[in-house]
C-alpha cells in the first residue's frame, strides 16, 4: 500500500510555527512493514499536497489541529480513501472524531498499527482500535527520523524516554491519556540511541517527554550517562525539578540548556483550582534562581483565561516574569491543545 502519515499544521490563526517533531508518526512507520510505501509529512515545516495514489491516510491529531485534520480527512474520504485519526484528540472526543474519519486509533498506537495494516489489506477495517495494555516503553522501536524533517523542534533531533507525568492537573490531557501511569525506557537504549545520532553529526537534542525529571531517581541516572556525550538539548520538566539540587546539577553537566516549565499563572487560587498546588507562587523565586544558578534557561508556559483571571492578569503576568528574568514564555488560552 502507498500510505501517507500526516501531522496537521496547528490552527494558531494564520502561520506555521516550529512545532515538536512528531516523532509517534516516525515510530509507527518503523512498525510498517517494508512492503509498504510510506511517506511522512509534517505541515508545521511544509505543505501537503492531495495524491491520486495514496491507499491509506493517517492523521495524528491534537485538538489544536482539528480543523485541518478533518479537511484533510474529508477529502480524502471523498476520493474513496481510508483514513485513520490517532492522537489525543481522537482518544478523548471519539464520537465527534469518528464522524470524519473511517477509523481512529484511542490511546497508544504501537500495538494496534501492525493489526490496523493487516485490516486494511483484507477490507475488515474496524472503527475503532483500542491498544490492549499499555506500551512497555523497550518495546517501542526508533523512529523512522529519515521521514522526520530536521526543521521542526528549531532543528534539534528529537528524542524519549519517558511517557506520562506523576500530576494530574485538570487542564492537561498527558494523565488521560497515558493511564496516569509513568513509564521510561532503559537508560542504556536512550544512551544507545543517543549514539547512534551523535554518529551522524547530530549535537543537539530536544526530549519530548512531558516530564523528563518526573522520577529524579531516573533521571540523575540518564543525567549521569549523557555527560560524557559532549552535546546539547532542552526538554520539559515540572518546577518541582527544582527540590532536588543534584538533579539540576547533573542536568546542567550533561548539556541542559532550557527546559520548558509549566508555571500556568501566578495565582495561588487559581493553581489550587487546576491541581496544581505543588507550584506555589510564594516558592517561584526561590525555584528560578535555582534553575538560572545551574544555567538553565527556563520556558515558562502560562496560561490565560482561567475562571479566576481578570484584565490585570496580563499585565501582572508580564511584569512578573521580567523581574525573575525568565528566558522565553509562551502564552496559551485556555483551550484544548
Amino acid at each position: 500500500m502507498n500510505i501517507d502519515l500526516i501531522a496537521p499544521v496547528m490552527d494558531t490563526g494564520g502561520g506555521r510555527g516550529r512545532q515538536i517533531t512528531p516523532l509517534g508518526l516516525g515510530v509507527l512507520a518503523s512498525l510498517t512493514p517494508d512492503e509498504h510505501n510510506l511517506n511522512l509529512y509534517d505541515e508545521n515545516v511544509t505543505d501537503y499536497e492531495y495524491k491520486d495514489d495514496v491507499d491509506l491516510v493517517g492523521l495524528s491529531v491534537m485538538t489544536a489541529r482539528a480543523t485541518r485534520a478533518y479537511q484533510i480527512a474529508d477529502e480524502y474520504r471523498k476520493r474513496g480513501v481510508p483514513v485513520v485519526f490517532g492522537g489525543s484528540h481522537p482518544t478523548l472526543v471519539p464520537d465527534e472524531s469518528i464522524q470524519h474519519a473511517d477509523s481512529i486509533v484511542m490511546g497508544e498506537a504501537e500495538l494496534t498499527w501492525p493489526q490496523l495494516l493487516e485490516d486494511v489489506q483484507n477490507n475488515k477495517l474496524k472503527q475503532v482500535y483500542k491498544s490492549p495494555r499499555w506500551v512497555e516503553m523497550d518495546e517501542v522501536p526508533i523512529p523512522r527520523r529519515d521521514l522526520i524533517s530536521a526543521k521542526a523542534t528549531f532543528g534539534a533531533t528529537s528524542i524519549q524516554a519517558t511517557r506520562g507525568c506523576p500530576f494530574d492537573c485538570n487542564f492537561c490531557t498527558v494523565t488521560k491519556f497515558f493511564g496516569g501511569s509513568y513509564r521510561y525506557r532503559s537508560v542504556d537504549l536512550v544512551i544507545e540511541e543517543l549514539e547512534q545520532e551523535i554518529a551522524r553529526g547530530k549535537k543537539s537534542f530536544f526530549f519530548v517527554d512531558d516530564n523528563i525529571i518526573a522520577n529524579r531517581r531516573y533521571s540523575r541516572q540518564l543525567f549521569e550517562r549523557m555527560i560524557p556525550l559532549n552535546i546539547k538539548w532542552g526538554g520539559q520538566a515540572s518546577i518541582t525539578a527544582a527540590k532536588d539540587p543534584e538533579v539540576l546539577r547533573l542536568a546542567a553537566e550533561s548539556g541542559c540548556m532550557a527546559l520548558f516549565v509549566g508555571i500556568e499563572s501566578i495565582s495561588k487560587e487559581t493553581l489550587h483550582n487546576a491541581h496544581k498546588d505543588f507550584n506555589n507562587p510564594d516558592n517561584y523565586e526561590e525555584n528560578f534562581k535555582k534553575y538560572h544558578d545551574n544555567g538553565i534557561t527556563i520556558l515558562a508556559g502560562m496560561i490565560f483565561g482561567f475562571d479566576e483571571d481578570d484584565e490585570s492578569t496580563f499585565e501582572r503576568t508580564v511584569e512578573f516574569l521580567v523581574k525573575h528574568r525568565i528566558g522565553l514564555a509562551n502564552f496559551g488560552i485556555l483551550t484544548p491543545l
